[in-house]
């Protein structure tokens, strides 16, 4: 690859770029590829692309991950990190940010709706459960009837198909004041699932 000449960063931190564009933002969620080596000799301590590891996910701007790579990052090109929008209001208490947008066609009142989903608590991202997880399997529900919680089913209503987007949700849109102690989700927390349409029926 041709690498540009390495460029000026602040004290201690260079950056050798092969595409100049967009940059990222402060508080913006992205999710990247990434391979770890010693500078002396270059020899590789990890890598994201390796079979066994997923894309990187990382909020900007919040000490998310060691100083050096987080200030690099504010200068990545989404060629190489995929950039969430900026979040849409949904209703009220629910929010919803696009990682890929679906192919134009939309998820209807009643319509059985299939997807891959990871659900996290809002507060500090910690997954609690995933369909991805091995063992488990894509979810099929009907849309905008009441079979998922308030938030889940509000933030659907606006997907398309292949659409992947992430939802977040206040505690009264989730699992209220009762929370869901099987999955570790306190009374009144804010959830968010990262929802994927993989086919409307």
């Amino acid at each position: 690859n041709n690498l540009s000449e390495v460029m000026s960063e602040p004290d201690g931190v260079t950056k050798n770029t092969q595409e100049t564009g967009e940059s990222s933002r402060t508080g913006a969620s992205v999710t990247m590829y990434f391979i770890g080596m010693l500078t002396d000799g270059l020899k590789k301590l990890c890598s994201s692309r390796n079979p066994s590891r997923k894309k990187c996910l990382v909020l900007f701007g919040y000490g998310t991950i060691i100083i050096a790579v987080l200030y690099l990052l504010f200068n990545l090109n989404p060629i190489f990190s995929e950039v969430m929008s900026a979040p849409i209001q949904v209703s009220d208490g629910v929010t919803k940010s696009v990682i890929t947008p679906g192919n134009g066609q939309m998820v209807t009142k009643g319509a059985s709706v299939t997807v891959h989903c990871t659900g996290m608590l809002t507060e500090g991202l910690k997954k609690f459960w995933s369909t991805r997880d091995p063992g488990q399997t894509e979810f099929t529900f009907k849309a905008g009837v009441g079979q998922v919680i308030a938030g889940w089913d509000e933030g659907t209503m606006t997907m398309s198909l292949g659409e992947k987007s992430r939802i977040s949700m206040v505690g009264a849109k989730g699992y209220g004041s009762g929370g869901f102690p099987a999955w570790g989700i306190p009374p009144n927390a804010g959830l968010t699932f990262e929802l994927e349409i993989m086919r409307i029926r």
